[in-house]
């Protein structure tokens, strides 16, 4: 073997093992911060999470091609060979399909949460067919449920609203807590069960995942300032048939000097955070018109 080729097979040796530390740094270090990422996934919701010790976090998955097209791909980026946990809000497809075609794609699901009022549906027993084959466990969530994973607290706020057949309000409302730090999720939500977390549930925080993709049948007037939130983050598809977000729901957000950021416009929203402080907030790309809210 000519000097040369040693040389380069060498190089390339050196290569491969400092991509092989970087992951293993990434995967397996107290990196000191934890990452929220916004996914963009047209029509739908996905929200991924690491956390400070490299837990890898996911809170639903899009729709159609989303798995294939979106998570894998960003997945791959962040070195992630596995997910800790899923947390469905609920069993329509723009939250749930991305998720059906992971498992398909056989990439390691160690736990999917649902909520305990999750419907006995083709849906339901699609995804639990899939699971149980990959090994995946199911396990139900009840109001008031805690699930500890490293430094951050997922309460469930609320699994269902009992009264509404409607399967947007079987809707996991979930408030993570990374110490000082807060983010609510609300799946679709709509106002009726919005009205009756106003009750007693403890709302206020600091990055509220706008419901139903900022359609005008949730976000309540009550409910956002009961929410209070520093940012607020809509997930939707540019120019999707719906008109989402509605202009009612971007009105409340102005009235109380709320900001918001839409993956439309933003692409994937990612937040950094410690446990005591927000590090960045940034889109993956930059927005066409400034004024737009």
């Amino acid at each position: 073997m000519s000097k040369k080729r040693q040389k380069l097979l060498l190089t390339l040796w050196i290569i491969a093992l400092c991509l092989c530390l970087i992951a293993s740094y990434l995967t397996f270090i107290n990196c000191g911060y934890t990452k929220v990422c916004f996914l963009d996934v047209g029509q739908g919701d996905s929200c991924y999470i690491k956390t400070e010790k490299g837990s890898t976090i996911l809170i639903d998955g899009g729709d159609d091609g989303s798995g294939k097209y979106v998570l894998s791909p960003f997945l791959r980026t962040e070195f992630v060979k596995e997910l800790d946990a899923v947390f469905l809000s609920h069993l329509h497809n723009d939250h749930i399909i991305g998720i059906i075609e992971l498992l398909e794609a056989d990439f390691p699901i160690e736990k999917i949460y649902l909520s305990d009022k999750s419907p006995e549906s083709d849906d339901y027993d699609r995804l639990s067919a899939i699971a149980n084959y990959g090994g995946t466990e199911i396990e139900l969530l009840s109001d008031d449920a805690k699930i500890y994973i490293d430094n951050i607290e997922f309460s469930v706020i609320s699994s269902g609203y009992s009264k509404s057949d409607d399967e947007n309000d079987n809707s996991l409302i979930l408030r993570m807590d990374c110490g000082e730090n807060s983010i609510l999720f609300t799946g679709d939500a709509t106002r009726k069960y919005e009205n009756q977390l106003l009750e007693d549930a403890d709302l206020d925080v600091d990055f509220l995942k706008v419901a139903h993709h900022g359609s005008y049948t949730s976000s309540g007037t009550e409910f956002i300032s009961a929410v209070s939130p520093e940012l607020s983050i809509i997930s939707v598809g540019k120019d999707n048939r719906y008109n989402h977000p509605s202009k009612q729901t971007l009105n409340t957000m102005r009235d109380m000097d709320i900001p918001v950021m839409r993956t439309d416009f933003d692409g994937t929203i990612t937040i950094i955070m410690t446990d005591n402080d927000i590090k960045n907030i940034s889109g993956s790309r930059e927005r066409s018109n400034t004024n737009e809210s």
